[in-house]
């Protein structure tokens, strides 16, 4: 790089190629433990434009990078248009994934409170008997109150037999949750007034 650009600080590549990943497991991670979360709803509406901030701000370091690159070899600028949209993309998809699910699914495990629902059988999933002893009972649920429920919309869940065969659909079911300004993960459905 010349100018001043040599005084100033130039991220290294394989770096933020190392954050890229590390953001890719932290999301894969953050899906797979944390499938029941919900973002609390002023997250939801945040979550893109962090997202695209983020993805934006992480291209610009793509881009000093490059350039740092670039200066001591030639190079295909089309190639580097085609790479440089790739990496706005992919750091944009996985920064809303992290915004809006793997970081505050992880923060509310973490330090977040139990807390129960009033929920509602949306759906009452049939027995599956090839499937995982844990997970042969499902029931779709949601909070009874949508608008301000922790689960406004449907999740299918895995639940007991016996809170399987009591429920109906459209029939109340109770709801354990952990909960924080971020969001709640549904942990538990249980049949309506049982105590934990």
């Amino acid at each position: 790089m010349t100018g001043s650009g040599e005084r100033g600080f130039v991220p290294d590549g394989k770096a933020l190629v190392a954050v890229l990943v590390l953001a890719a497991l932290w999301v894969a991670w953050g899906l797979a433990r944390h499938p029941g979360f919900q973002p609390a709803p002023w997250l939801r509406i945040a979550a893109p434009l962090l997202a695209l901030l983020a993805g934006v701000g992480f291209m610009r370091l793509v881009a000093l990078a490059r350039s740092h690159a670039d200066a001591q070899r030639e190079f295909d600028r089309g190639g580097k248009a085609l790479f440089m949209g790739f990496a706005m993309v992919a750091a944009t998809l996985l920064a809303w994934l992290l915004v809006s699910q793997a970081v505050p699914a992880t923060w509310t495990a973490l330090a977040g409170a139990p807390r129960v629902e009033a929920g509602v059988v949306s759906r009452r999933v049939p027995e599956a008997a090839d499937a995982d002893a844990d997970c042969r009972f499902r029931l779709v649920v949601a909070s009874a109150d949508a608008a301000r429920g922790a689960v406004p919309r449907p999740l299918d869940e895995c639940v007991q037999e016996a809170v399987w065969k009591q429920a109906t659909e459209g029939g109340p079911v109770t709801l354990h949750l952990v909960g924080g300004a971020l969001g709640a993960e549904l942990v538990a459905v249980e049949a309506a007034g049982a105590e934990r």
